[in-house]
């Protein structure tokens, strides 16, 4: 049976949605056993921060070549590679006997989350914009930070704890290779959009490797970078140490710990729906989301600051959800707007920048300089002080210099020889 283009992007969304669960698997399967698995190898709270951090800076490398890879090769084929990496990375970390192979391993995870990640949005995305419906895709992707966390952060808590982390790893292993089967069977490209490949949008916007890097460089493309720099180094943190700091400082269980992390990624998915559909109907007043959304973030940090240094655990639940609302929301509105701001054919070199921006920096800074001011010091209090300050300037401060792209004026749909590559979207022809 013949499924119309309509039905079918809904299809690909779903496809996409669970190979990104695979990259989760592949990224936080293994932190809710960390101070386990930091026993068994005999290593410091730096060097288990180290194996968080340097998976995310793998990552962020291959999301920057993955976008142009998307442009080139597909999208499709980028997120195959990536869940095959995946599959050979949780194999490698389960047979992992020191700390050396231990790393090794996520490097491998690092690449294939990379790889996953730029490619699943890229797919989601390209399929949505044909119909100016690219903040729907961008919502429902976002829910996958809860599906993702839930399943890694919780339910493997129980898999981990039962069968021991280096078998629960090869289970996780065994899941992603199902993934990649039915992604290889059943994944597809979105079809080129008419608007792009019209012979007047052809003539403008098929020009050389100058016009990649203007598309990183567009000012909406640029500050959603800086804006996922700081949520996706949060989000790190939440996947990695707030389990850990759970256990530790509150004395709760692994399961326990990990399904009050995955508030952040549960109370965030909401909110991914919410903005992803609702931020249409605002119009050129959309990106106004995001400097409010960065705001509340940074406000959030500070009170879950407050709850951990001060053993107001009970509050917990209420800060990780606010900064979970906060950050997802504003990761939404700005990834739509910064794709909405190339064209179609770029949108996987914009995704590609700012998810690699986000994991290079956020996602390997955070994670090992939290580990390290708690060597140091034997508090977070001074890492959950910093982490406040970034996040007000880079997420609420910076955010208010967006501007909104132009659309065609018919069903919403984007011109993209009016948002081509330059600084300002209401100005296509603006050099950088």
């Amino acid at each position: 049976m013949t499924l119309s283009r309509h039905t079918q992007k809904w299809w690909m969304l779903a496809l996409a949605y669970l190979a990104l669960i695979g990259g989760y698997i592949a990224y936080s399967g293994w932190t809710s056993s960390l101070s386990v698995i930091a026993d068994d190898l005999s290593i410091s709270y730096a060097q288990a921060g180290a194996l968080s951090s340097m998976a995310s800076f793998i990552a962020g490398v291959c999301m920057l070549l993955a976008g142009p890879a998307c442009s080139r090769w597909g999208a499709r084929n980028v997120v195959l590679v990536g869940l095959a990496a995946a599959l050979i990375g949780q194999f490698l970390f389960a047979s992992a006997d020191t700390y050396s192979l231990a790393l090794v391993s996520r490097l491998v995870s690092g690449m294939a989350v990379g790889l996953v990640w730029a490619g699943t949005y890229t797919v989601a995305v390209t399929w949505f914009q044909n119909y100016g419906k690219t903040d729907h895709a961008v919502g429902v992707m976002e829910t996958g930070s809860f599906a993702g966390l839930l399943t890694t952060l919780y339910g493997f808590a129980f898999i981990l704890t039962t069968f021991g982390w280096q078998t629960g790893l090869s289970i996780g292993g065994l899941i992603v290779g199902g993934i990649l089967i039915l992604s290889f069977f059943f994944l597809k490209n979105a079809p080129q959009s008419t608007i792009d490949s019209s012979p007047d949008a052809t003539a403008q916007l098929d020009h050389s490797k100058s016009d990649v890097f203007r598309s990183m460089l567009n000012r909406n493309v640029l500050l959603t970078a800086l804006f996922w720099v700081a949520a996706i180094g949060f989000f790190s943190l939440v996947a990695s140490w707030m389990p850990t700091i759970l256990v530790e400082e509150a004395g709760w269980s692994q399961s326990g710990a990990g399904l009050t992390s995955s508030l952040f990624s549960m109370a965030g998915g909401f909110a991914a729906l919410g903005a992803g559909f609702l931020a249409p109907k605002l119009g050129r007043r959309r990106s106004l989301l995001v400097p409010a959304s960065g705001i509340l973030s940074a406000l959030s940090i500070a009170g879950l600051g407050y709850c951990l240094v001060s053993g107001t655990f009970g509050l917990v639940y209420l800060f990780i959800s606010l900064v979970g609302i906060g950050l997802i929301a504003g990761e939404v509105v700005s990834l739509a707007s910064a794709v909405d701001s190339v064209p179609m054919k770029f949108a996987g070199v914009a995704n590609g920048f700012v998810l690699g921006a986000g994991f290079i920096i956020g996602g390997v800074g955070y994670p090992f300089a939290l580990g390290s001011i708690k060597d140091a010091t034997g508090s977070y209090a001074a890492g959950f002080v910093a982490i406040t300050v970034v996040t007000l300037l880079a997420c609420g401060v910076a955010q208010a210099f967006r501007r909104e792209p132009i659309t065609s004026g018919q069903d919403g749909i984007l011109d993209p020889t009016v948002n081509a590559v330059g600084d300002s979207p209401r100005q296509a022809t603006t050099t950088i």
